[in-house]
């Protein structure tokens, strides 16, 4: 998971970084919505996940209230 994590975020950097050196501003304000995203992805994928932890907004099935 962690070495798809890490494709994603390179991914999402190399097409940021590409898209702002155009000379369009389209292309440059697209570039800096996926280079935040980037760097989202970055910190998450850099805090990982403790052993055993279940994602933070799934709750139990009896939790249906």
């Amino acid at each position: 998971m962690i070495g798809l994590s890490a494709l994603v975020v390179g991914v999402l950097f190399a097409s940021a970084v590409y898209l702002m050196l155009s000379r369009n501003v389209q292309r440059v304000a697209i570039g800096f919505i996926l280079l935040s995203n980037a760097v989202n992805l970055l910190v998450l994928a850099a805090s990982g996940m403790p052993e055993g932890a279940a994602p933070p907004l799934l709750g139990r099935l009896g939790d249906a209230t």
